[in-house]
């Protein structure tokens, strides 16, 4: 129980003490509800007052009111219209908590996500980030509906508690006693319910996992017809949550028709010796009854909680681990400098290498301003590295990256990083409209901006051709289009917000010549309006490119284009 009173305090935007007030001040209305009405028992029967009677007698005689007469009865009318009017506030306030938890769980998770350095983004599977943001988030609010639950009926229980004790010690301290026995008797089974639940929720998160990876490689999986085994694996993973699901449903329903019986039972034996043997009066048992029936739907209700929040508190924690291990990893961003990228980038010295190899070895060399650089080199070589250290995404291991002579690491990075435009290896669009892929839902580009774009990645002539334009559907991963219209408009793309520095990560390693000279043609048109960097182990590249950089065994050094192709020639150099 001590875990659902910690989510229900500790949910971000939860805002329990309004919902706790309200709770208490409609519990409250109710207990006095139910006092008023033991005048018009007592009334019957004359010296038949308990201290509950007594207390509510003399409340009622200070406003002028006396058992029996009919403002009696508005009273009560209007203390219970107020009890399910908070009721329905509080209500309303926790639902409205319940979505503001979610949300802001959600929007949490996103924003730490962006945030996250880059080392620790490529090591975590797409499946498990997209479980934490959906699955568990959604689950997160079931276990947070359930404490809040669970808190309500504590507060009822609370009164009803107090009441009785006022109305008979003697039946207090026996429906105590058989409270604690009851859940005494069923703890175990929400020991059960936790461990189920946790377990159903790593089923949920492999199972997430698997489906997106498989569906990010669906093409080539159904192409070979490979998908049986796959199929198999995923139908295991599902079954194991039905299994999950089903126990836990076994033992939340074992649990409330039981305990129903068990507390129907008990309450009729408690009325038999409380008559016959305690000789207790009509007028106390009567209020009793009430509140013992109450306090066994409340007992129920809280049990039922106390299950649910145990087959989904896995999730909620699980959520709020992930927060905290996305906090611990962001990423730096010391810099507060404006960059200026008007003379060039260099590398000063640089070395860099993550698992304990050496990926660049005290790498110099400049990319000069407005000219076309072309890294060359061996797959694996450590082209792409040196892109990510120019972007920031990685930190040298020593020396430094300077852009027009100021260092990386007093840049800030955001403003660095929108003054360039990325075209990355593999290229895939999202499943949107072709204007929301070039546009990444920025409202602030414009259809003149997005024209110009497609005019110099030499994307307009086949847009234009669509039947819908810019409003085509990309499809699944921009599967619709061919591989080079896919890179030119992942060109278009990294182009339309005018950068000041476009990277190019072999763009062209999967195209047919003819395409990739099309391509070059292209990049040669932007010539003197932005400084480009391409990585490439393509011929095609040299006889576009101002400098050629070859990359391999950690060392940068400087070449010509008459030297690459005599190397590429004798085959040093290939995929």
């Amino acid at each position: 129980m001590s875990s659902a009173f910690k989510i229900f305090f500790h949910a971000e935007g939860s805002k329990p003490f309004l919902v706790l007030m309200a709770l208490v001040l409609a519990s409250a209305l109710e207990i006095i509800g139910i006092g008023a009405l033991l005048p018009l028992f007592s009334s019957t029967v004359e010296g038949e007052q308990s201290r509950l009677a007594q207390i509510a007698l003399g409340a009622l005689s200070t406003v002028g009111l006396e058992p029996g007469n009919r403002e009696l009865i508005v009273f009560l009318f209007i203390l219970f219209v107020a009890k399910y009017g908070l009721s329905y506030l509080a209500l309303n306030v926790s639902s409205f908590a319940e979505i503001d938890v979610s949300a802001r769980l959600r929007t949490k998770l996103l924003k730490l996500l962006f945030g996250a350095n880059w080392r620790f983004l490529v090591q975590r599977k797409a499946g498990q980030l997209t479980n934490e943001i959906v699955n568990n988030t959604n689950r997160a609010v079931v276990a947070y509906r359930q404490s809040a639950r669970l808190f309500s009926y504590s507060i009822q229980a609370f009164f009803y508690l107090a009441a009785a004790v006022l109305v008979s010690l003697g039946l207090t301290i026996i429906g105590i006693v058989v409270g604690l026995g009851f859940y005494l008797c069923f703890g175990f089974l929400v020991k059960r319910t936790r461990i189920l639940g946790k377990r159903q929720t790593e089923s949920f998160s492999a199972l997430s996992t698997s489906l997106s990876d498989t569906l990010t490689n669906i093409k080539p999986i159904v192409a070979m017809d490979r998908q049986a085994h796959i199929e198999a694996h995923i139908q295991e993973q599902n079954r194991q949550i039905r299994a999950s699901g089903r126990r836990i449903s076994i033992l939340g329903n074992t649990v409330y028709t039981v305990s129903d019986a068990f507390l129907v039972g008990t309450l009729l034996i408690g009325i038999y010796i409380a008559n016959v043997w305690l000789e207790i009066p009509f007028s106390e048992l009567a209020i009793m009854g009430i509140l013992s029936i109450r306090a066994i739907e409340t007992l129920k209700q809280s049990q039922r909680c106390l299950q649910q929040v145990a087959g989904a508190e896995a999730a909620y924690w699980s959520a709020q681990d992930q927060v905290e291990q996305l906090e611990a990893m962001q990423e730096e961003r010391s810099g507060h400098k404006v960059p200026s990228i008007e003379r060039d980038c260099t590398f000063d010295a640089v070395s860099f290498g993550h698992d304990g190899k050496s990926i660049i070895k005290n790498a110099n060399f400049t990319i000069e301003a407005n000219e076309i650089t072309v890294l060359i080199g061996p797959s694996g070589a450590g082209k792409s590295t040196l892109i990510d250290l120019l972007l920031g995404l990685y930190q040298p291991d020593s020396g430094r990256v300077l852009i027009d002579d100021t260092p990386l690491a007093e840049i800030d990075l955001g403003l660095l990083r929108q003054m360039i435009g990325y075209v990355p290896q593999e290229t895939t669009l999202l499943h949107g409209t072709l204007r929301e892929n070039i546009t990444l839902g920025d409202p602030d580009i414009t259809d003149a901006a997005i024209e110009k774009a497609l005019r110099l990645a030499g994307a307009d002539t086949f847009v234009d051709a669509l039947p819908h334009g810019l409003e085509t559907n990309a499809g699944e991963m921009g599967t619709r289009f061919s591989g080079g219209e896919r890179q030119r408009l992942a060109l278009a793309r990294a182009l339309v917000t005018e950068p000041k520095i476009l990277l190019l990560d072999e763009v062209t390693s999967a195209l047919d010549p003819e395409t990739e000279m099309a391509i070059c043609s292209n990049i040669k048109d932007l010539r003197g309006m932005l400084t480009i960097l391409a990585v490439t182990h393509r011929p095609a590249w040299t006889s576009i490119a101002d400098s050629i950089l070859r990359v391999e065994a950690g060392s940068v050094e400087p070449v010509t284009a008459s030297a690459f192709t005599a190397t590429e020639t004798k085959g040093h150099i290939g995929l």
